[in-house]
């Protein structure tokens, strides 16, 4: 994120981060454990083949194991109804419009409130404390009934969105957790997780799957986002745990503003692949720019496989062409009506549901499955926007 951010102590500095990893103990590598790699290779392969989800929606994502999975078979979401009112009007802010995946679940929103007849409104959030702020201002001058923000830590617009309540306006966040703050009811009124947490799971297993067990990883993440940094200690621990014949390299680090610069993360990527000289994968904390890390190893003469994930459709091409080695990750547009589903339970006046109870299930593409263009009609795997609005009592305009 940009330096706004981390004025506001919203993770651990780079440097704090950086001296905490490197104070970790050396983990020498040994045979892998047959188990969890035939485990994680049969769920890989359930991943790329159709759609997975947890079994159980309200457990905590970063505790799930791979047992915890099973194919999407039937709808996986909530299973409660929720009367959607008439004639609201909501305004979706996007963390960033230069990052797709946090663009796109905004703009599933929006569509999905269009679905119902509702007034909806885009605002960008520009990736910086800024913009997120400009952004709530814009949104509540405009007086809609609610506001859905996607990927913007309440800590650092908790004013605001105080504001949006004394207002009258209901605030609900995707890809956000709960806080520590100190302003009275600055709080999120419900959460959606668009499962980024899960997603480093499969990540993690991702790669044990495909090195059978040996891989020599380092990581390009992101500290400006609390639940990245827990998915980076959660993917740690995976790697120590299940793949110990794994050798874990140098995190590096970058925020928001760099990994929005493509040449940046070409630099960025050529430091970390010289301080990883044997690095055969790069895990990145979520899509953008990471084909700048292919770049840079290609120019090294380094053969090194880019794992991202978020389901970035730019990224799902490159894998498509080989370039990308594998991106996985929910639908941006599945997780913007879980995001609705949300409001229109906050706006029935009705209790919102756990933030994993939507339950978006994930899928991996790796060359043999991912198409040209990095688009994936996810309504071809399950139908989800007809279901929602059956949830909702609204009939679908083709129905």
């Amino acid at each position: 994120m940009a330096s706004s951010i981390r004025r506001h102590a919203l993770a651990p500095s780079l440097i704090a981060l950086g001296a905490a990893l490197a104070l970790a103990p050396a983990l020498t590598p040994a045979p892998a454990r047959a188990d969890s790699i035939t485990a994680a290779k049969a769920l890989i392969e359930q991943a790329e083949a159709g759609l997975v989800a947890p079994k159980d929606a309200k457990k905590p994502e970063l505790s799930l194991t791979i047992e915890d999975f099973a194919p999407v078979t039937d709808w996986p979401g909530p299973k409660t109804s929720a009367k959607a009112p008439a004639h609201k009007k909501i305004v979706a802010i996007s963390c960033a419009t230069v990052a797709p995946f946090c663009a796109d679940v905004s703009k599933g929103s929006v569509e999905a409130a269009k679905a119902l007849g509702w007034d909806a409104t885009y605002l960008d959030g520009k990736g910086s404390v800024q913009g997120f702020v400009q952004a709530f201002e814009t949104a509540i001058n405009g007086k809609p009934d609610a506001i859905i923000a996607m990927a913007i830590p309440e800590s650092l617009v908790a004013t605001y969105i105080a504001k949006a309540h004394a207002a009258g306006i209901k605030v609900i966040a995707a890809s956000s957790i709960p806080q520590e703050i100190s302003v009275e009811n600055g709080h999120y009124d419900a959460y959606v997780s668009v499962r980024e947490d899960t997603n480093a799971l499969l990540q993690a297993w991702f790669v044990m799957a495909d090195s059978a067990g040996k891989a020599n990883l380092t990581w390009m993440w992101d500290p400006g986002y609390p639940f990245l940094t827990a998915e980076l200690q959660q993917q740690k621990k995976l790697f120590s745990a299940e793949c110990p014949g794994c050798k874990q390299g140098e995190v590096g680090l970058r925020e928001l503003d760099a990994a929005a610069n493509p040449v940046r993360m070409q630099q960025l990527g050529a430091g970390l692949l010289s301080r990883n000289p044997t690095a055969d994968y790069i895990l990145t904390a979520y899509g953008l720019n990471s084909h700048s890390l292919f770049i840079a190893a290609q120019s090294a003469g380094r053969q090194v496989k880019v794992v991202s994930k978020n389901n970035d459709p730019n990224n799902v091409a490159f894998v498509a062409q080989g370039q990308l080695h594998a991106e996985m990750g929910a639908s941006s547009n599945w997780g913007g009506w879980a995001a609705m589903d949300q409001t229109v339970r906050v706006l029935a006046g009705e209790k919102p549901l756990e933030a994993t109870e939507e339950n978006q299930p994930e899928h991996v593409f790796v060359k043999a499955n991912a198409p040209a263009n990095g688009e994936l009609d996810w309504t071809k795997l399950y139908d989800y926007k007809t279901k929602y609005l059956q949830l909702w009592g609204h009939k679908p305009a083709n129905g």
